[in-house]
């Protein structure tokens, strides 16, 4: 019993010590099992407020259903749950990611929960596609500038090539009259 017991203060210690929230909820009634410091800390819930609710209590209304479908496909093992909203206490909504470990419990199917705020960095990708986009839509809106302003410079060289060549087919024909009537009488160079 020593060994044992030795481990499983060493696991509690682990799964309280660590930095990123982590619980254990009951996949039957969806009741918060076990709950560390740092959920506590980061959700603004207390243990025991904690241990009264359910994983449901801690989710914007519209995530239910998707959360009960995702509980209802729980396998053994390790999942990576991909990122969902929490609400904290005070009514924030955050964006974590999820990782999920199904296993026994006292005796009961629960999981295991990690779970990692992304919020900043998901506002930070947010903003990275908006300017993004914005870029893109700068670029079309200049390369739409640019094609009118080439149609403009081709038209406006068309028009000095047409408007152009009659006056200058004039000079060259009478420079040749000059050269062929007058050329022993003009200056060298």
């Amino acid at each position: 019993e020593g060994p044992l017991r030795e481990s499983e203060t060493r696991y509690r210690l682990l799964f309280e010590s660590n930095p990123a929230p982590m619980w254990v909820y009951d996949t039957a009634t969806l009741a918060f099992l076990a709950v560390n410091q740092a959920a506590v800390r980061h959700y603004g819930y207390s243990r025991e407020e904690f241990l009264a609710m359910t994983i449901k209590d801690i989710r914007p209304p519209g995530d239910v259903p998707a959360l009960l479908d995702n509980v209802s496909k729980v396998s053994s093992g390790l999942d990576a749950a991909g990122v969902w909203k929490h609400r904290k206490k005070d009514g924030t909504v955050i964006d974590v990611e999820i990782v999920s470990y199904a296993f026994t419990f006292d005796g009961r199917p629960a999981e295991l929960i990690l779970a990692t705020d992304v919020t900043a960095r998901k506002r930070a990708e947010d903003a990275l596609q908006r300017l993004n986009e914005e870029l893109e839509q700068r670029v079309a809106e200049r390369t739409r500038q640019l094609e009118e302003a080439n149609k403009e410079l081709e038209a406006f060289s068309y028009s000095v090539s047409h408007d152009l060549r009659a006056p200058l087919r004039t000079i060259n024909g009478f420079s040749r009259i000059l050269v062929e009537d007058y050329a022993p009488q003009l200056p060298e160079g």
